[in-house]
């Protein structure tokens, strides 16, 4: 239920759908929110790992965020490194937290990453990797354990963090009362926050105007799990960092975590505490000396005098209801349903599932499959009421497993809306429905020919994946700098580097020619040159 809905449909969402796997946190009320990728680089030699682990979402946003980078090979010893188990387990336990079945060819790359993660040599990046620097890697929501993570001893710290929760802000600074302790937020959430316990604080800041300025063009986004449900603008202050001095160490701890109740007792959640001598990396060189340089160049004092903002009861209950519907159609039985349409080569797509049990109370919902617009959006009390709704006489290009919901409550400035998406079974479309979309957005041999380069692409910058029109691609050689460049060379440069990039070239080749359509639009003379480089990079010889 945490998936934004996107602005228009495009028939390539459907190759998404067999990558998408929703998950939801242990925890009663609580959110999944990490934001960690890991990546697997494979080539000749040892495997290499990136581990990145952010505060940044998998939107198009432009605020202020943390990203920690860590990379190292894949170690041939029998013994894990031990820092690396609470990674390996969490990894481990992403398909246990899955809603829906997994399949079987992603829970077997997530459980041998998982295992081959626990026997790789991560570098501690700059400027932690001098002297004896040393790496926690800390999942939450996944134990029982109701401890903080920063350790018994806190002389003093640095918060920066987007939302915050007054209480977990108090226990934080009791750990360690009448130390200098420094925060960062937004101001709308330092002003839900009593002036006493802000108190307790040496110095508040927020971001300065001149930081939080937003290019014009910038999308409207909600940027974090935990945003109220309408969403803050998509900038300004998003970064959730912890910086723990103890003695002459000091401990950088980054990641998906909000100084909030919710993240540290309710959510699955991600941290990676660095730690170093508080001379290189604690709080006041992470400031920056004096106010021209470093992070404090973009601070501005907030009042912490003023009074905390009255909330909105209304408003709140409207954000609980709307709140509450969402969960609850997160953990429906929801389907979509293809039947053959009335008109030859169209469908009918239904949407199942009894909502009938959920507290519509105040709630106004609709639902639609993102590949239509808005305006074909049917009233989810119909689906209540007769357990579906039907989307008659649609083409092969809107059948989806992505339903789009609108769910609000209240009315003027207590009104409160989200809009999200789900993934749900998608049971009778046609067996072959990707290959025919694929043919479908391709359309012509001008595209093809892009997307071939896209597939052979070494990198997203090369020439081939960004290189101008399709009239740039050619099966000729030219040395010129500014030639286009030449799908030839490009394949025997794959060939001979990359021949695994070539196998997702077969596979495109072999869907086109199973139709009249799409063998037409590989280009003429492509077998010639196909042919003999494919076998070559299989062993055998033309």
């Amino acid at each position: 239920g945490r998936i934004a809905a996107p602005a228009r449909g495009h028939p390539l969402f459907a190759h998404l759908e067999p990558m998408v796997v929703q998950v939801g946190a242990r925890h009663e009320g609580g959110v999944f929110h990490p934001k960690v990728w890991l990546l697997r680089f494979a080539g000749e030699g040892t495997a290499v790992y990136r581990f990145l682990c952010l505060s940044r979402n998998l939107t198009p946003d432009r605020s202020w965020d943390t990203l920690l980078s860590l990379e190292g090979p894949l170690e041939d010893r029998s013994r894990a490194f031990a820092r690396n188990h609470p990674l390996g387990d969490f990894i481990a336990a992403l398909p246990g937290l899955a809603r829906r079945v997994v399949p079987d060819r992603a829970r077997a790359e997530v459980e041998r990453m998982a295992a081959e993660v626990r026997r790789v040599r991560f570098a501690p990046p700059a400027p932690f990797d001098e002297g004896e620097a040393e790496i926690e890697f800390c999942p939450l929501g996944l134990e029982t354990s109701r401890r903080l993570p920063f350790g018994d001893r806190l002389d003093r710290m640095l918060i920066v963090s987007p939302f915050l929760s007054p209480g977990l802000l108090e226990e934080l600074v009791e750990a360690a009362e009448d130390a200098p302790h420094l925060l960062v937020s937004r101001a709308e959430e330092l002003d839900d926050v009593s002036p006493m316990v802000l108190q307790q604080f040496g110095e508040v800041h927020v971001l300065a105007e001149r930081a939080a300025e937003e290019e014009q063009d910038a999308p409207a986004v909600a940027v974090d799990d935990e945003d109220p449900p309408t969403g803050p603008d998509a900038s300004g202050l998003h970064a959730k960092l912890f910086i723990i001095e103890s003695g002459r160490d000091a401990t950088v701890w980054t990641g998906s975590a909000n100084a909030t109740h919710a993240a540290f007792r309710l959510n699955v959640e991600f941290l990676v505490g660095l730690r170093a001598k508080k001379s290189r990396v604690g709080i006041d060189e992470f400031l920056g000396p004096g106010e021209e340089a470093g992070f404090r160049s973009l601070l501005e004092p907030y009042p912490v005098g003023k009074e905390a903002k009255e909330s909105d009861p209304t408003a709140e209950a409207n954000e609980q209801r709307i709140e509450s519907v969402r969960r609850a159609l997160a953990a429906a039985d929801l389907r979509f349903v293809v039947g053959q349409g009335s008109a030859a080569g169209t469908y009918d797509l239904a949407l199942v599932g009894d909502v009938s049990r959920i507290e519509w109370a105040g709630v106004q919902a609709r639902c639609w499959p993102v590949t239509l617009p808005v305006s074909f959006a049917h009233d989810l009390e119909v689906l209540a009421r007769e357990g579906r709704v039907t989307f008659d006489g649609r083409s092969l290009e809107a059948l989806t497993s992505f339903v789009a919901l609108d769910v609000s409550a209240g009315q003027g400035t207590a009104r409160r809306a989200i809009r999200f998406v789900l993934q749900v079974p998608l049971e009778g479309a046609p067996t072959d429905r990707l290959d025919v979309l694929l043919r479908a957005v391709l359309q012509n041999r001008e595209r093809l020919l892009r997307y071939l380069l896209f597939l052979l692409a070494r990198e997203l910058g090369s020439a081939g994946s960004a290189g101008g029109s399709a009239s740039d691609v050619s099966f000729g050689s030219d040395a010129s700098p500014s030639a286009p460049v030449p799908l030839f060379e490009e394949l025997v440069r794959a060939c001979a580097r990359s021949p695994e990039r070539l196998k997702a070239v077969a596979a495109l080749v072999d869907d086109l020619r199973k139709t009249p359509e799409g063998a037409a639009l590989l280009p003429e003379g492509f077998d010639a040159v196909w042919k003999p480089i494919w076998d070559a990079s299989q062993g055998s010889r033309p």
